[in-house]
């Protein structure tokens, strides 16, 4: 039997659109695989620089930081280091964390901004 080309496309294409709408609705993935939780207050770090973390999600997807006399809302992602990343993508702000410290990084520039934190 001859498959016709679009056929074949759409045909190509159930898989991928049914794959999708299966992991939309999967739970999200693990942002924090250590259980370490993220704790508001002042973080002090190297060189006399401070970050301040306002507020913490109950389920530690979000953080509300300030750095510079700014605030962002930074969200939770992936790492494959195991370690607790949060990222503002319009601001280029990503922050790092294990269980004894963190640094603050801006992925515009390639630069970190502040490093050592710990409260």
């Amino acid at each position: 039997m001859r498959i016709l080309p679009r056929a074949r496309r759409l045909a190509c294409a159930l898989p991928l659109a049914l794959t999708v709408a299966v992991d939309a609705h999967a739970a999200p993935p693990p942002h924090n695989p250590h259980g370490y939780a993220v704790k508001a207050g002042t973080y002090r770090c190297e060189l006399g620089r401070r970050l301040e973390v306002r507020t913490v999600s109950g389920d530690q997807r979000t953080a509300v930081l300030s750095w510079n006399q700014r605030d962002y809302t930074l969200k939770a992602v992936g790492a494959r280091s195991g370690a607790v990343r949060f990222e503002d993508p319009s601001s280029g702000l990503v922050w790092l964390l294990i269980s004894s410290k963190s640094m603050l990084l801006d992925s515009k520039q390639g630069q970190r901004l502040a490093d050592e934190c710990r409260i």
